[in-house]
């Protein structure tokens, strides 16, 4: 037979060499929960499937950029039904004959509540900073945070870090930061830049200190705080609410919730 079915019986052919590699799944007339049951064990062993409170799965933007949890619908469940197995039906003569997934089975397993599906916490491009200090060096999946990582960069981190590492850190992160609005810093004109910066020289004041402290990790691991910076005043730090105020430039005040150092399983964080 050509690769292109031309006749009836080519298509048959055609048709039961494409089913004869996939599983049957048996669509039960009288019992479509059954089959909704027996579809959520086939998916459960789905690698690109996930729990986010609803089944999710994992899709690659065709620009390459980080994966995304897309939400199933009830047409997405019969593709990727059909991507796994083939359904089925007695026909009158007791035949089991190939049939379409019915929609209702579809949203019977959307409904179901639990999927025995693995838990997706988010997906990060960040390492991962773990309750003990170690950075957690994982691509794909990551079962102890329940995070993807993908395209994570490698980190050259000591295996013993010295007080003098410590230090380097905290300058090369001051650094990175040093355009940050922080309303106690003591700031100086960068000439390359042409924007007030924190000067490097200083110490770092509260607000600077909080915002790493928060960010890596130095609070216990079960606080997730947003964090809440008023009106700039002199001397005064960012209070933890869940919502914050956040001094943008000329006197601008932007209220929005601002997240930093979310606790994730395990008590692990992003770095």
């Amino acid at each position: 037979m050509s690769e292109v079915p031309h006749t009836p019986a080519d298509a048959e052919e055609f048709v039961e060499t494409a089913l004869g590699h996939k599983p049957q799944l048996i669509v039960h007339v009288g019992d479509l929960p059954a089959t909704a049951r027996a579809l959520r064990k086939l998916l459960a062993q789905c690698e690109y499937l996930f729990d986010r409170d609803a089944p999710v799965k994992l899709v690659q933007p065709s620009d390459g950029g980080p994966m995304k949890a897309v939400p199933l619908t009830a047409n997405t469940v019969v593709i990727e039904t059909h991507d796994l197995c083939q359904p089925v039906k007695f026909n009158s003569r007791g035949e089991l004959v190939a049939v379409t997934l019915p929609e209702r089975v579809a949203r019977m397993y959307l409904d179901m509540g639990e999927w025995n599906l693995r838990p997706l916490a988010g997906i990060t491009t960040a390492p991962v900073l773990a309750a003990d200090g170690s950075i957690r060096d994982v691509e794909g999946y990551d079962p102890e945070t329940g995070l993807w990582c993908c395209s994570v960069p490698r980190l050259a981190v000591p295996e013993r870090p010295d007080l003098e590492d410590a230090k380097t850190a905290l300058r090369r992160l001051r650094a990175t930061f040093k355009t940050f609005p922080f309303a106690d810093a003591i700031r100086r004109r960068d000439p390359d830049l042409n924007v007030d910066v924190v000067d490097l020289a200083e110490p770092p004041g509260r607000d600077e200190s909080a915002f790493f402290a928060q960010a890596y990790g130095s609070r216990p691991a079960s606080s997730s705080r947003r964090r809440h910076c008023p009106a700039p005043e002199p001397a005064k730090g960012c209070s933890s609410e869940r919502s914050a105020q956040l001094l943008l430039a000329f006197g601008r005040v932007l209220s929005l919730p601002v997240t930093i150092g979310r606790s994730l399983r395990n008590g692990s964080r992003l770095i």
